[in-house]
């Protein structure tokens, strides 16, 4: 079976410093984007979102807007996951040994804090009221949260791709901030487009397929990095959010590192009820934006009358099996945090 080595793009702020924990630069992977140019004010639907976890540490994420109540962003940014090695078995459950991988308990919702602007310092907009998470047991497939809020946002509106698959060669944009260290980074929201889908994993359970793309996910090359977790890849074509960023093979500047992003389709169930707690409806890609009274611009695809409830296209997973190491490797002091607005 195809091992390859993943990492979550996550950044979780403890009690020493990169430096101290691993011996390497605590900058060496701060930067947010590979590659990316400084996102505007029209990507303000992609947010930084910064919690507590179980064990008091800072757990910095990015996350985008699908309702003015609502944040979508990777599971793992919001559930307890304990470090170390894991290996996924054919189905995408965790084989090895320990804790490592293994979705643990959510965190506390109202620990949240979700920032809204382009760069530093960013203003605390809306803190974290319930969260609605996908049922696997690790973080070997379906990485995906929602994040209700306490109060509206609103930002321009984002389209979602809760019909249809993904293509390998369509393209692709990646948001997201990045950590926050050092405060003399001056690091700022970022987007990269044109990247092309490299890999796509198969729908069903097949124990006989060796694909090292995880199921339900598709793969791209240089784009996320730390910090970057639960941004979103959004459709250079439609602009609608495709998936969000979950793992990653490698360092994020080699060329040769592959990132991964499960797809959202198939959970339009959960969806459906983190859609109804905030009082809202989607917009789904192709079809007018609800109460907007524009005309649909794919009717073939999303039926226009598709502009709430979807249903459920997901049908399962593939083989899969990866070697992991969770995305830890950003640590620093909360010393270090910049003083938080509330």
């Amino acid at each position: 079976m195809l091992r390859v080595l993943m990492t979550l793009g996550l950044f979780v702020v403890a009690g020493c410093s990169a430096a101290e924990r691993t011996g390497e630069p605590v900058s060496s992977n701060s930067e947010s984007i590979y590659g990316g140019a400084p996102s505007g004010a029209e990507d303000d639907f992609v947010v930084r979102i910064e919690s507590t976890n179980s064990w008091g540490q800072g757990v910095d994420c990015s996350g985008v807007l699908v309702s003015p109540k609502l944040v979508l962003t990777a599971r793992h940014c919001l559930v307890n996951v304990p470090a170390g090695p894991f290996q996924c078995s054919s189905t995408g459950e965790i084989i090895s040994d320990g804790e490592a991988g293994k979705f643990g308990a959510a965190l506390d919702p109202t620990t949240a804090k979700v920032f809204v602007g382009p760069g530093y310092p960013l203003d605390v907009r809306a803190h974290g009221v319930q969260s609605f998470v996908t049922e696997t047991a690790s973080v070997c497939r379906d990485d995906i949260a929602l994040l209700l809020i306490d109060t509206p946002i609103e930002v321009p509106a984002v389209p979602l791709r809760l019909i249809g698959g993904v293509q390998v060669g369509e393209q692709v944009s990646v948001v997201g901030y990045g950590a926050i260290y050092p405060p003399e980074a001056k690091l700022y929201r970022k987007r990269v487009s044109g990247i092309p889908v490299e890999s796509v994993g198969p729908e069903a359970v097949d124990p006989n397929d060796d694909s090292s793309t995880p199921p339900r996910s598709f793969a791209v090359g240089r784009s996320s990095c730390g910090g970057d977790s639960g941004g979103p890849a959004l459709s250079d074509e439609t602009g609608a959010v495709m998936g969000v960023v979950s793992l990653s093979s490698d360092a994020c500047d080699l060329e040769t590192v592959r990132n991964f992003f499960p797809r959202i389709a198939p959970h339009s169930t959960l969806f459906d009820e983190a859609f109804a707690a905030a009082g809202a409806e989607p917009w789904i890609e192709g079809a007018a934006r609800p109460g907007s009274g524009d005309a649909c611009t794919d009717c073939e695809s999303s039926g226009c009358a598709l502009v709430g409830r979807t249903r459920d296209v997901g049908v399962g997973a593939v083989v899969w099996s990866a070697l992991a190491w969770l995305g830890l490797a950003r640590r620093a002091s909360r010393s270090q945090r910049k003083p938080e607005v509330d």
